[in-house]
């Protein structure tokens, strides 16, 4: 479980590249500038930081270089057992043989680092600058053929002296010529949001209503009447009359005047991509024997 913890952020570190080489499509010359960064100018620099923060002792560090050449030697005296078990195609046979001393330089420094800190990483950094040399030129064994009996020598009648030699053809050499076509892989992502507000206006309304009022009328009408009651007594007084009318109370009503309806169109434009393609070419160098061209 120890070790799994160990080697979990290298492996979620691979896993993270290998999404974003899926999903965000940033092409060839991307990673090999990128792989070029890390091998030529990260790589150097985390070996000779720690190289230089550590004091290394050669002498006590020979055991070390031993028996890291001794399990490189031991792989390859393993990786060479398919051989003798099943018969492989000489590329299956030669992966197999390099998989058996070869060993993963950025899981062992990773491994060391987190182990033992800088010095860790200045020791692996020491087994690494001894063993790569050893490990690199060495070639995979590939099974030697048989030779063929050569065939018996044909006599051949001498030519005339007079008759020029026939002139000799040989069979036609075929090579295979590569391209790389951009290729287009759309994914749909959101391209902007728009925002509908509702808000309250106020307006101002007048409306016309027709109200009644009372207004006081008066008649007189003249008479000429004998007085019955020879002693009435003339009186004053106030008479109250009353007057009415209406008036208006303003009140509001919600009606409905209309509704709006949102939808989505979907519309087709052209995008031009662009990105950089290989191709392979020939080119014809001629060079004739014996001496210079002139």
């Amino acid at each position: 479980m120890t070790t799994a913890l160990l080697l979990f952020p290298d492996f979620a570190l691979i896993l993270l590249g290998a999404a974003i080489r899926r999903w965000m499509h940033l092409g060839d010359h991307f990673w090999n500038g990128v792989e070029k960064l890390v091998y030529f100018i990260l790589f150097p620099a985390l070996l000779i930081n720690a190289i230089v923060k550590t004091r290394l002792d050669l002498g006590a560090a020979l055991p070390l270089l031993g028996t890291a050449f001794a399990a490189m030697a031991g792989g390859m005296l393993l990786g060479l057992l398919p051989k003798f078990v099943v018969k492989l195609p000489p590329l299956t046979f030669a992966s197999l043989f390099q998989c058996g001393y070869r060993f993963n330089s950025y899981i062992a420094l990773a491994v060391a680092g987190m182990l033992f800190g800088a010095p860790g990483i200045a020791t692996m950094g020491l087994i690494v600058v001894a063993a790569v040399p050893l490990a690199e030129p060495v070639p995979a064994p590939e099974p030697v053929a048989a030779p063929e009996p050569a065939p018996a020598p044909v006599p051949v009648p001498a030519a005339p002296a007079a008759a020029a030699p026939a002139p000799t053809t040989e069979a036609a050499r075929t090579v295979a010529l590569h391209a790389e076509d951009l290729v287009a892989a759309k994914r749909e992502v959101p391209t902007g949001v728009v925002k509908v507000h509702k808000k309250v206006v106020v307006d101002n309304a007048s409306l016309d209503v027709d109200v009644y009022e009372e207004k006081l009328t008066v008649n007189r009408t003249e008479l000429n009447d004998d007085v019955v009651d020879p002693n009435y007594a003339f009186e004053e007084g106030v008479f109250e009359i009353e007057l009415r009318g209406e008036e208006v109370e303003v009140g509001k009503r919600v009606r409905r005047i209309g509704q709006v309806e949102f939808g989505k169109e979907r519309q087709t434009r052209t995008q031009r991509v662009t990105g950089q393609t290989r191709r392979e070419e020939l080119e014809f160098d001629e060079e004739p024997y014996g001496g210079s061209t002139t």
